[in-house]
């Protein structure tokens, strides 16, 4: 029995079998979730940013991560769309003090949170000694353009293991090479591409 629904993964197995038209031998599940796994962490890399906060299962822990103090009122964080519990101490994290949930909001107001704001007083000013435990990601579940750009990015995959140089067109997408058998498929593979940088995160 597959397992599709995983926040880890951008795209399902049925997705790629509703693109490509065919059925997926059971035999091969295992190595075309590995690449739909791959390409979603591709997507991120070229994105400059977690583009889906993972879902949180039971007994699975919250991601942690640690920011500088600044001895401001408020802080920046990565994409956020859920915030469990924030804490403060000395520098990397030691003798963490939770902050009450009742001094501080987020903002913007709705998710995807960017800074962290204190209703009264500063952040201690440190390195890594706020501890943020939460949901990262720009997106709370996956859009539908880039579920069609990880499909079509994997079908792409497929294709060159499958038919390899018979294809009609060929090109790299990070680590992998990506085959498409028609001007259509080629061009799917464009917009694919395009839609995953138009939400590339631009650092200062």
């Amino acid at each position: 029995m597959r397992q599709e629904k995983n926040m880890n993964k951008y795209a399902s197995i049925e997705d790629i079998e509703g693109y490509l038209v065919i059925n997926i031998d059971e035999g091969q599940y295992n190595q075309v979730n590995a690449w739909l796994e791959a390409v979603s962490r591709k997507m991120d890399t070229v994105a400059n940013r977690v583009l889906v906060a993972p879902a949180i299962g039971s007994g699975e822990d919250y991601e942690e991560k640690y920011y500088d103090g600044n001895n401001k009122g408020f802080i920046s964080i990565d994409d956020c769309q859920e915030i469990i519990k924030i804490q403060e101490g000395d520098s990397y994290g030691d003798n963490l003090v939770d902050i009450e949930s009742s001094n501080f909001i987020t903002y913007p107001r709705k998710s995807p949170f960017r800074r962290i704001i204190r209703k009264s007083g500063a952040f201690i000013k440190g390195m890594q000694n706020v501890r943020v435990e939460g949901r990262f990601g720009f997106f709370d579940e996956v859009p539908g353009d880039l579920r069609f750009a990880c499909s079509v990015i994997v079908a792409g995959i497929i294709t060159n293991y499958n038919k390899g140089p018979q294809s009609v067109t060929s090109e790299r997408y990070v680590d992998y090479q990506v085959n498409y058998d028609s001007d259509k498929g080629w061009a799917d593979y464009q917009e694919a591409i395009a839609t995953v940088e138009s939400y590339r995160k631009i650092d200062f």
